[in-house]
């Protein structure tokens, strides 16, 4: 057999695998192909999208903290922790929400809800 034959009759065999595993390219060794999907992750949320646009929307959609102060501390004999026990956050849209720190610092709690 000649290159040239061989050549052509491989081409025609990839050809033909592809045609069967419905693709239009197939792997010359004979395995499918990987397919790649592509995503599209919200910053915020993590959210996974299929459309660019989708996954814009939901980024802007969510409302940005804009100042954080901290309302409210436990002195030293009461707490060890030395981090707020409440925080208001400031939101860019001019809402404000306060927060409860649920936990000192490394220490989990069994119940947080």
């Amino acid at each position: 057999m000649s290159g040239r034959f061989l050549i052509e009759h491989f081409t025609k065999y990839a050809a033909k695998i592809a045609k069967q595993a419905g693709s239009k390219r197939a792997d010359l060794t004979g395995d499918q192909e990987m397919i790649l999907k592509k995503v599209y992750v919200c910053e915020f949320c993590k959210t996974e999208y299929g459309a660019e646009q989708s996954a814009k929307s939901c980024e802007q959609n969510h409302v940005k903290p804009k100042s954080v102060k901290a309302l409210r501390y436990n002195g030293i004999n009461d707490d060890r922790c030395p981090a707020p026990i409440m925080v208001t956050v400031t939101m860019c849209n001019g809402e404000s929400f306060v927060y409860r720190r649920c936990s000192e610092g490394n220490k989990k709690e069994e119940h947080l809800f």
